[in-house]
């Protein structure tokens, strides 16, 4: 008797002991990104120190340049955190592609009650409305527009898309007002909570761009619905464009597609957040945490975070595809570039401290929060490294030892890893041949917004009130503004100053790169502009890829 009790204790104490060692193999996994990278920028950080002392033993500088290289150095490790994040999710992109298929469900599953809030400004797209009044479900479900347009004209569009929709699909379409316009998409957000009856228990949240490219979307969501600390399930986004859209169009819309690789690693391996629209939100998990924030430029990130302090959970599911649409001109690119780099910085003024002591986020969530947030910060980091290497050193240092084979392999390298994440995805569907025009266009564009992004931060942390504006009713204009040309200058000048004093900066392939970038932002004006009026959506799940 005794010895079978012996047994049964043994074999109790050894089942622990599996699942302990099966917990911290698979909180292992987990932290699989969080090691890599981590482990890249250590062995960076070692590496340049030594390279930084053997090339400045003996080497007679002042006070200010020693501080500048070391700003410099600092700078570098900052961003080689980056580097390594590219390399994994790259990797990993090209490690699962095409693993898109979904979990098998069943078309006659309890579905619970949904709500569809479509949000529209003047840009009401009936292709995209009638994509999610197809929506496929066996619970209570229903639609709901609200329009902050301000034309009677678009209003009366509006109201009669919705009359016919409901009538040829039978949904119950409701169309809302608000008296005023505070608070942004956030303020428009709390209105229509208000007015969502408590007996619905999920919400699709979209933007006028958004179309559904399955009708059987929630069917195949609506099982994993059941778990309580589910607060919300993105999904992903397509992009969208005109048919008759010029070519550099087509290329920026791509980017949305490119995002996957960035996302896919997220919700394992370090953190995934809401991204406004084309997701849908567990109703009494938003109201639990006190609706959304009126006026908060990244109010997605904003809810996520709340979310997540409270222990709620985030999911992505690649499977299901929405459709969203890129800014039609540059004015509205850098309108956006500059929202979300006011909001990331006001979402990191107010939940640095609450995230840091917070049990309810991972150590891996936690760190890849900052890294994401973080990124704009980075350019302001990277706008003092431009003009601490091509403005300051080479008036202070006019005769520096350097290799040139060196310079042309770290350039190249530098160039390749920034583009690492872009390959990857090319590579991955077979569609290489067309990453070089893509790269270029999409290098210009989004690299040149390092202006735009250092002063939303500083506009945030100086208490600079801005008000929140669609980024679709920012229009192209006739003309460039004044800061185009000076921005410009400093492209020019990264070029010229080095040419004189420094011209081994010149054997580094990014440094022309870099200065492009500045040199082409009054000409993005003139090229990157909707040139057609069309309103038809061209859409589809694997563009190009048949």
């Amino acid at each position: 008797m005794e010895s079978s009790e012996v047994k049964t204790e043994e074999l109790s104490l050894g089942a622990k002991a599996l699942n302990s060692a099966q917990l911290a193999a698979y909180s292992l996994k987990e932290r699989a990104m969080l090691l890599f990278v981590v482990g890249v920028t250590c062995s960076f950080a070692i590496t340049l120190v030594f390279y930084l002392h053997n090339r400045l033993v003996g080497v007679e500088a002042t006070f200010v340049v020693l501080f500048f290289i070391l700003f410099k150095a600092l700078i570098e490790i900052w961003c080689s955190l980056y580097a390594g994040y590219f390399v994994f999710i790259s990797l990993h992109y090209l490690a699962t592609v095409g693993k898109r298929e979904p979990d098998s469900y069943d078309t006659n599953a309890n579905c619970p009650s949904l709500a569809i809030v479509y949000l529209c400004c003047e840009d009401v797209e009936p292709d995209c409305l009638e994509t999610l009044c197809k929506t496929k479900t066996s619970g209570a479900f229903k639609v709901i527009v609200h329009d902050d347009s301000k034309d009677p004209s678009e209003k009366i569009r509006v109201d009669e898309t919705a009359q016919r929709l409901s009538h040829k699909y039978d949904v119950d379409i409701e169309v809302l007002r608000r008296g005023n316009r505070e608070g942004g998409k956030p303020g428009a957000m709390n209105y229509v909570l208000e007015r969502i009856p408590e007996s619905f228990e999920w919400m699709l949240l979209c933007d006028n761009d958004s179309m559904s490219m399955d009708d059987q979307w929630y069917l195949k969501v609506s099982q994993e619905l059941k778990d309580p600390k589910l607060a919300c399930v993105q999904f992903r986004n397509v992009g969208t464009t005109s048919k008759s859209a010029s070519a550099l169009m087509k290329n920026l819309t791509r980017s949305i597609d490119v995002f996957e690789v960035f996302v896919s690693p997220a919700e394992r391996f370090g953190w995934i957040p809401f991204f406004g629209h084309n997701g849908i939100l567990r109703l009494s998990a938003v109201r639990e945490v006190g609706g959304f924030q009126p006026g908060e430029f990244a109010d997605d990130i904003d809810m996520s975070i709340r979310l997540n302090l409270k222990g709620y959970r985030i999911r992505y599911r690649k499977d299901i595809a929405f459709s969203e649409a890129h800014p039609e001109n540059y004015r509205a690119f850098r309108a956006r570039s500059y929202k979300w780099a006011y909001g990331c910085s006001s979402v990191l003024r107010r939940w640095t401290m609450p995230i840091l002591k917070s049990s309810e986020m991972k150590l891996q969530q936690k760190f890849f929060f900052f890294i994401f947030i973080g990124f704009y910060f980075t350019q302001i980091l990277l706008l003092s490294y431009l003009l601490i290497t091509y403005f300051l050193l080479p008036l202070m240092i006019p005769q520096y030892d350097f290799s040139p084979i060196f310079s042309v392999f770290g350039g190249t390298l530098v160039i390749f890893l920034m583009y690492l994440p872009t390959m990857a995805y090319f590579l991955g569907n077979d569609i290489f041949h067309k990453w070089p025009i893509f790269g270029l266009s999409v290098g210009l564009i989004y690299g040149s917004i390092d202006f735009v992004s250092a002063r939303a931060v500083i506009d945030c942390f100086t208490n600079k009130v801005r008000t929140w504006t669609p980024t679709n009713t920012v229009k192209s204009g006739f003309s460039n503004p004044v800061s185009s040309w000076f921005e410009s200058a400093m492209g020019f000048g990264m070029l010229a100053i080095p040419f004189v004093m420094l011209p081994h900066l010149l054997y580094l392939p990014c440094s022309y790169l870099f200065a492009l970038k500045f040199l082409a932002i009054p000409m993005l004006y003139t090229v990157y502009k909707k040139h057609d009026t069309s309103v038809s959506i061209e859409h589809d799940l694997e563009p190009e890829l048949s």
